[in-house]
C-alpha cells in the first residue's frame, strides 16, 4: 500500500470513530434511559426467572447501576466505535 493510501485510509478510521464518538454522545440519553428501563424489568422479573435473578445478584456485588454508567459515559467513543467494527483493546 502506497504512503497515499495509508494515510487516506487512517484518516477515514479517523472520521469513522470520530462520528461514533459524536453519535454516542448524541444519543448519551436515550442510552441511559435504555439501560434504566431494562434495569426496572429486570427488578420486577426478580425472583420469577432463576438466570435473571443470579445475573442480577451478580450486578449488585459487582458493581451497580452507578457504575455502569460512568463506565459507558467514560468510554462512549470507544463502545462507538467498536460497534462500528473498530477494535481497540479495553482497560477496565
Amino acid at each position: 500500500m502506497q504512503r497515499g493510501q495509508y494515510s487516506g485510509f487512517l484518516i477515514l478510521v479517523f472520521v469513522i470513530e470520530l462520528s461514533a464518538g459524536i453519535a454516542g454522545f448524541a444519543y448519551k440519553e436515550k442510552l441511559n434511559s435504555g439501560f434504566s428501563e431494562g434495569l426496572k424489568i429486570a427488578i420486577k422479573q426478580y425472583g420469577k426467572d432463576e438466570v435473571k435473578t443470579t445475573t442480577f445478584d451478580d450486578l449488585q456485588t459487582q458493581g451497580c447501576y452507578t457504575l455502569v454508567v460512568s463506565f459507558m459515559e467514560g468510554n462512549m467513543g470507544l463502545i462507538g466505535g467498536v460497534a462500528l467494527g473498530a477494535t481497540k483493546e479495553i482497560q477496565i
